[in-house]
């Protein structure tokens, strides 16, 4: 049986959970600040942190160039030490994520050239949080598609543009580069194309490669009578996800004359094929930038002390953010548990009560699945004494959890359908003649 690890254990240094109440956060020191006084904000900050009841507090730590990479010694993972690894986690999130607009859905981490900062152990159960001072080198995004490559793996593929039309308020800068696009070449999206529009013999091609296409092509046939519609411009675009729709279709609005004399401008295909290949885009230095998370969720857990520990961890976090705005740091924070915008214990008791159903629940629905598929799934709420009961109450009050578990039974099925013809064409002699 294959094993699936979703999340593992309570110790700080090998969690791998992926979904819980979470506080995100962002601290950042004002450019007026200098070196000298950046490293004293922070360690006041520190000293802060220790009179905290937490677990431990870690010494203050620099790094430079290469140093600040997590991935520094990838390639000698058993020369690393001790503190290495330690530091690792401290690195990852030290890094800041970049992204092109005329690439929506892709992204980069790009690690810090100059990095102070420490780790704050919070309790039993929660994410370590880690806090401090990043800076960073100008970061030049290089488009993912290279048309020269030979090897289809290096040379990539198209941009997620879907996602635009899809959710909106996702990716504003690309959206409005689209719109800007669409509407200076008289172009608008339309949902679906007519059935005979894989005719080539009704199209005049103007550029195709393997992600775009720009035609004018014949309407589509009315009658006898009447014939085809006139001719229009259509510019196709190949979808990252064809599990949806494998391409996406923009007719021009104008006449089949006003497309062509578009189509064919330089400048056409040159806009063009920066949204569909992407383009160099240049994200300027940075620094004094911190962007982190800690994930107190699993300190509700009652063998790492039950709410009692939660409660401690949550709001020592909120805590030692408070104190960074009163030091002089810009800081800004999404807590999940609202208790950061609230300072309110019901308000987040109610929230972690339902983060706690919602995993419970979901965490028996995938378990299920699992099963079914012949594979293993583990979860930080395993062993629970309160689990049963978590798990009947997520069905019970959460709708979006009844919704999964229809999905669920219809992957049950489907997974059952292809164990039987796996097993059906794999036992001997199945479908052979036989011969006397």
């Amino acid at each position: 049986m294959r094993e699936i690890f979703v999340t593992t254990d309570l110790a700080y240094s090998q969690r791998r959970t992926t979904i819980g109440l979470t506080i995100h956060y962002s601290v950042k020191a004002p450019a007026t600040w200098s070196l000298k006084i950046v490293r004293e904000k922070l360690e006041r900050l520190r000293q802060f942190a220790m009179d905290l009841p937490v677990v431990e507090v870690s010494a203050m730590k620099e790094f430079h160039g290469k140093e600040c990479g997590f991935q520094k010694n990838r390639k000698d993972d058993h020369k690393e030490t001790d503190e290495e690894n330690d530091d690792r986690w401290l690195k990852i999130q030290s890094a800041r994520s970049v992204d092109s607009p005329y690439e929506p859905g892709s992204s980069a981490s790009q690690p810090a050239r100059h990095l102070i900062a420490f780790t704050v152990f919070i309790a039993p159960g929660s994410e370590p949080m880690n806090i401090g001072y990043a800076a960073f080198s100008k970061f030049v995004w290089k488009p993912h598609f290279n048309p020269k490559a030979k090897d289809e793996e290096r040379r990539g593929g198209p941009a997620s543009w879907f996602w635009i039309f899809e959710k909106r308020n996702r990716h504003p800068e690309s959206a409005k580069i689209m719109r800007a696009f669409l509407t200076k070449w008289h172009l608008r999206k339309v949902a679906k194309m007519p059935a005979d529009y894989h005719d080539w013999a009704n199209v005049q091609l103007l550029y195709r490669d393997e992600l775009v296409d720009v035609s004018i092509r014949k309407g589509p046939y009315v009658s006898h009578r009447r014939g085809y519609l006139r001719q229009f411009g259509l510019v196709r675009l190949r979808n990252l996800y064809p599990t949806r729709e494998p391409w996406l279709f923009f007719r021009h609005t104008g006449t089949d004359e006003e497309a062509r004399k578009d189509f064919c401008q330089p400048k056409f295909m040159k806009e063009l094929l920066e949204i569909v290949r992407g383009k160099p885009v240049a994200t300027p230095a940075e620094r004094g930038s911190w962007g982190s998370f800690t994930k107190t969720q699993y300190a509700n857990d009652p063998r790492c002390g039950g709410w009692i520990n939660f409660k401690r961890a949550h709001l020592s976090v909120c805590a030692i953010l408070e104190k960074a705005r009163q030091l002089g740091f810009v800081v800004h924070v999404r807590d999940e548990g609202h208790y950061w915008e609230t300072r309110d214990l019901t308000v987040l008791a109610k929230n972690l009560g339902e983060y706690d159903r919602l995993i419970a629940g979901g965490n028996l629905i995938f378990g299920e699945i699992a099963a079914a598929a012949g594979v293993g799934l583990e979860s930080a709420m395993a062993g629970r004494s309160d689990l049963e009961h978590l798990e009947a109450e997520g069905l019970a009050k959460l709708p979006m959890l009844e919704h999964l578990r229809q999905v669920g039974e219809e992957l049950k099925k489907y997974v059952r359908e292809k164990k039987e013809a796996c097993e059906s064409s794999a036992e001997p002699g199945r479908g052979d003649a036989v011969a006397d």
